[in-house]
């Protein structure tokens, strides 16, 4: 640095022209670090652009009444009002209670202390309090101006624009923005003595207003006891200003009475109007103290004092509810004591009433909760209000009245064992007023729960009733179902009365079929006219027993089954041809099973069945005789083990144990799947789409191997998932792990699981017994786990290929192949299973419970086993 000085006096002493060159250089570098550093100075940071995609739109508000340097954060989406909404709020007690939060609209707060401003203006009742601001001033506090007695005026954060809550106009309807807190004081206080309209109420605003005896009415005075505006001829007393109502002329005393002889009467001295009498207050001078404090007729106090024609002080009724609560409230919340002399019922001090009406009247607005302002709302102003309308935050005790109503609001009966007493509402007394309502909700939302034990006790707490598995989810009885095969040259089928055919599905009817068609319209399942179906029903005659016969024209085979005996057998190709059935019995009230058996080969179809009337003549069968044994929603196929049987009991599938034994667990009967080759193998190919949902109920009580199946369709004859085989084939299975898992899954070939479903771990319990429910959805894009009735699991793939399980023909179908690799030398599950139900449509919660307690059970179809230790739940 001692250079310095040497090396500018060196070129200082250089030519005169140089010497100018050096200083402008000098002066230019000076000037830029001064303003560098006056920049840079400027409110703690250097300029910045804070024009941006936020304040674009909102020019007006944000460049004419915020500060031109606010930085927003550059991702803000919210708008101005929202902002305004957050950070002006009129109601004083809330802001000094409340602090706003604008976390939801700024990342960190753009506008250090403008909630405290805000706090500050809102809680200002007089404009002459509030901070002065002149012709500089950019923004401040103003005043929002309503001139409507019932309706307070209020400070606002704002500029001379208006306010910055853009809301407010809204909010408080029929004001105007006054900047000028002097024009905006005089608005207030000729608004507030325009009230004292007699002279009675001289006293009403001490130090505020006086009566006017020249004017009629109140004006503004000063601290004197002056006429406040002298200048204003319209408030300009010009006389005395009365400031009591004891200074008030005395009132002109009538003239006397001439009587008949001619002497005179002396006139009663008037009564000013709020002299006490026996020390009650007239009404009328009650109504002048309240009307000049500023309620209005539509409040409770002074529909009272009119005669109350709303029956506030009745002993019953809704309105007389309200008026106690809401006096209840303001002494407890806001401190104000209400005597039935207020509302002209006793015997009370006129000041005693005015401070009564003045507290009311100021609670409206600064009351501290807002239960109070509420409350004091209804009794000055008729505004609305809820004496049960708590703050969600606020610990009983509560109201009987108010737990009554929030629980039948909830949905609940006053049968409900929960139903609010005295005797019962301490239960509740300890919650927040937010937690009770959520309890009653939830007593009704539980009532609907899938889970039976939660719905029978919650529907017992909120409607009183005790709940019952029922069957009205069971389907319906009417009609006839249709069980449809692929035509594959069973010749016996009438005779055994079961196939080893392609299963297609089953369809309910409401009538018989009745087609005569040449290609494969009538077929459901549009595969070919090589079909063949079995239909089972019964005839519900009422009319007096009789014998019967059916017609029938068929082509190919036809034959008909009734109560055990073959009444028509024709099972033949033929081209159309008719038969009339041996005679049959139709007993009044006794349903006829009636089992028809049709198969086409090639060439047309043809099914017209006819049944004989009483006259010999035949007609159709009308729908309204068709009954079928058990309800449309009974399994399709039933493998009820703990009744000692292997079969399918519906005889629809043909179904052979292989290395299965009976045998009990905990007093219950079931089969036992215990080595390598235990299985039930589905000797049937089956169409894997006319099956939606799977039941099973197990008892576990080893898996060695991590995958094991309870169910498995296969294409082809792969019975395992080796490395070489396991993109071979189409599947749709399901099964448990050995952490207690349990899964689902759809496995296209070459296109590994476009469906998995997979409960946690310790899903189930080993050596407990276990009801599993395997369901897709009706498109078959999702499915559901369902454990013991309540969902375990569930999944949705929309691009799953809907008509995969429509589509899918298995070959090799099995039950309860318990190890993972069937003739791949895999280790086997060791389990029980008591019954294997397969449904044909989705299954929900309330079905899977069904299925659970035995509900799809009927003695007088499916006999049961008393012995075997299992009784249904219903």
């Amino acid at each position: 640095m001692d250079r310095l000085p040497k090396m500018v006096s060196k070129y200082l002493g250089a030519k005169p022209a140089l010497k100018i060159l050096i200083i402008t250089i000098l002066l230019a570098v000076g000037v830029f670090l001064v303003y560098r550093v006056a920049s840079n100075s400027k409110e703690g940071f250097a300029p910045v652009d804070t024009w941006n995609a936020f304040t674009g739109p909102n020019k007006d508000y944000y460049w004419n009444k915020f500060n031109r340097g606010l930085v927003y954060t550059d991702g803000l989406q919210a708008s101005i009002d929202k902002i305004d909404s957050a950070t002006q709020i009129v109601d004083t007690q809330y802001n000094t209670i409340n602090k706003p939060n604008l976390q939801k609209y700024f990342s960190v707060d753009p506008l250090p202390g403008l909630q405290v401003q805000n706090q500050q203006c809102a809680k200002v009742s007089e404009p002459s309090l509030l901070p002065p601001h002149d012709e500089n001033t950019i923004n401040g506090c103003g005043w929002w101006y309503v001139d409507d007695d019932a309706i307070p005026s209020t400070a606002a954060r704002g500029s001379s624009s208006g306010p910055f809550d853009t809301t407010l106009p809204n909010r408080i309807p029929g004001g105007v923005w006054i900047w000028d807190l002097e024009e905006a004081q005089k608005r207030e206080d000729i608004k507030r003595c325009r009230r004292m309209k007699t002279c009675d109420t001289a006293d009403l605003f001490p130090g505020k207003c006086g009566y006017c005896t020249t004017l009629l009415g109140g004006v503004p005075i000063d601290g004197y006891g002056s006429s406040k505006y002298p200048d204003d001829p319209r408030y300009s007393c010009g006389t005395r200003v009365i400031v009591k109502p004891s200074m008030c002329p005395a009132p002109e005393v009538p003239p006397p009475v001439v009587n008949s002889d001619g002497t005179f009467t002396p006139s009663p001295v008037p009564r000013a109007i709020c002299e006490p009498v026996s020390g009650q207050l007239s009404a009328a001078c009650l109504i002048s103290l309240a009307t000049a404090v500023g309620l209005s007729n539509a409040g409770a106090i002074l529909s009272i004092l009119q005669g109350d024609a709303n029956g506030y002080t009745s002993n019953s009724g809704n309105n007389a509810y309200n008026f106690t609560s809401a006096n209840a409230i303001v002494k407890k919340d806001c401190n104000i004591v209400y005597e039935p002399a207020y509302v002209g019922n006793g015997t009370c001090t006129r000041e005693a009433a005015m401070q009564y009406y003045f507290k009311i009247y100021n609670a409206t607005r600064s009351g501290a909760t807002k239960r109070c302002r509420d409350a004091a709302g209804f009794l000055a102003f008729g505004t609305d209000f809820d004496p049960c309308d708590y703050e969600q935050k606020q610990v009983g005790p509560f109201d009987l009245p108010c737990l009554v109503r929030t629980f039948r609001e909830a949905g609940c009966q006053p049968d409900g064992a929960s139903y609010p007493t005295e005797a019962n509402k301490s239960q509740v007394d300890s919650l927040t007023w937010n937690a009770v309502a959520e309890f009653y909700r939830s007593l009704r939302e539980k009532s609907n729960s899938s889970d039976y034990a939660v719905q029978a006790d919650n529907a017992k707490q909120c409607l009183g009733v005790t709940i019952t598995p029922k069957l009205s989810d069971c389907g319906d009885t009417r009609g006839c179902e249709v069980l449809w095969y692929a035509w594959e040259n069973d010749y016996n089928f009438p005779i055994n009365q079961n196939t080893k055919q392609t299963f297609l599905g089953r369809q309910i009817s409401s009538t018989l079929p009745n087609f005569n068609v040449t290609d494969d319209s009538f077929n459901p399942y549009g595969r070919s006219t090589t079909t063949c179906f079995r239909i089972r029903t019964r005839i519900h005659s009422q009319d007096p027993t009789r014998t019967a016969t059916i017609w029938v024209m068929t082509d190919d085979g036809i034959a008909i089954n009734s109560q055990g005996k073959n009444i028509l057998s024709q099972w033949r190709d033929q081209g159309p041809t008719a038969y009339t059935s041996n005679p049959f019995v139709l007993a009044t009230g006794s349903p006829a099973p009636l089992d028809f058996y049709w198969y086409q080969d090639y060439g047309g179809a043809t099914f017209v069945p006819k049944l004989s009337k009483s006259d010999g003549s035949y007609d159709f069968i009308p729908p309204s005789v068709l009954q079928m044994a058990v309800a449309s929603g009974f399994p399709v196929c039933r493998w009820d083990f703990y009744m000692g049987t292997y079969n399918e009991r519906n005889s629809v599938l043909t179904s052979k144990p292989n290395s299965l034994s009976f045998g009990k667990i905990g007093g219950r009967k079931c089969a036992l799947f215990n080595d390598a080759n235990s299985a039930i193998m589905i000797t049937n190919p089956v169409r894997v789409g006319a099956f939606k949902s799977y039941t099973y109920m197990i008892n576990v009580a080893s898996i060695p191997a991590f995958w094991s199946r309870l169910f498995s369709f296969r294409r082809g004859t792969v019975n395992c998932d080796s490395g070489a085989t396991f993109n071979g084939t189409d599947a749709v299975e399901g099964g448990v792990c050995n952490d207690g898992s349990v899964w689902l899954g759809v496995k296209p070939v070459n296109g590994g699981w476009s469906i998995w479903l997979q409960t946690p771990p310790g899903t189930i319990t080993m050596n407990q017994w276990v009801h599993i429910t395997y369901t897709f959805d009706a498109d078959n894009r999702g499915a559901t786990i369902f454990i013991n009735g309540t969902r375990a699991a569930s999944v949705q793939n929309d691009r799953v290929n809907g008509q995969f399980h429509d589509q899918l023909i298995a070959t090799t179908t099995s039950i309860g192949i318990g190890h993972y690799k069937m003739g791949c030398n895999g280790q086997p599950i060791k389990c029980a299973l008591a019954w294997v139900h397969w449904f044909d449509y989705p299954f929900t919660a309330e079905n899977a419970q069904q299925d659970m307690s035995m509900m799809f059970t009927k003695s007088s179809v499916y006999p049961e086993d008393p012995n075997s230790g299992w009784v249904a739940k219903f």
